[in-house]
C-alpha cells in the first residue's frame, strides 16, 4: 500500500517470465504473489511512505537474481 509519492514494481510474469513494470500512485495497493520475483523502487521521488503486509514472517525471504 503506498501512502506518499510515487513507485513501481518490476513483475516476472507468465512463462516466458517476461518483466513487466506497474506503475503506482499514492492510495494505490498492489499484492504480489508468493514466489513471484519483483522488484521495488520509488518513481520519481525521494521519498515514499508505504506499508507491506505479510501473512505470516516465513512469506518474506528475500532472494537476489539478476533483473
Amino acid at each position: 500500500l503506498l501512502l506518499q509519492g510515487s513507485a513501481y514494481f518490476l513483475l516476472r510474469v507468465g512463462e516466458t517470465e517476461e518483466i513487466v513494470k506497474v506503475d503506482i500512485e499514492a492510495g494505490d495497493m498492489i499484492s504480489v504473489p508468493g514466489g513471484t520475483w519483483h522488484r521495488f523502487g520509488p518513481k520519481d521521488e525521494t521519498s515514499y511512505k508505504s506499508v507491506r503486509f505479510y501473512h505470516d514472517k516465513s512469506s518474506w525471504i528475500k532472494t537476489n537474481r539478476v533483473v
